[in-house]
């Protein structure tokens, strides 16, 4: 990944944990720093994330464990306990630049399709 690519991936991972924290200090619970389908961050709890799935945003299927294992970031919950540890938050940051690339290629790739497809 190219250096310019990476720093602002870090800036957008950066920004998306402060919004949570920010969160989670003002109304307490858990919240999740997940991917979006357009390639950018989004910051929910739990209760926004049942909305998402009942809206059809998110599988129906899908569940909290589910959202904890995708997210890129989570804050402890409302008692203070299940904090992110320093090997955990390691381990997240590899999945999230693992994912900007993959987005990456994903545009590059369609960007392509449609070069052939105007020729």
């Amino acid at each position: 990944m190219k250096f310019y690519r990476r720093f602002k991936a870090y800036l957008a991972l950066r920004e998306a944990i402060r919004k949570a924290d920010n969160a989670y200090l003002d109304g307490g619970g858990r919240f999740y720093v997940l991917p979006s389908g357009d390639g950018k961050l989004v910051v929910t709890d739990k209760k926004n994330f049942r909305m998402l799935k009942s809206k059809g945003y998110i599988n129906r299927r899908a569940t909290t464990q589910d959202a904890l294992d995708e997210c890129f970031y989570f804050t402890p919950f409302k008692d203070g306990h299940g904090c992110i540890t320093p090997e955990i938050m390691a381990i997240k940051r590899r999945q999230y630049i693992s994912w900007v690339d993959a987005q990456h290629q994903l545009k590059k790739a369609s960007k392509k399709a449609q070069k052939r497809n105007r020729s």
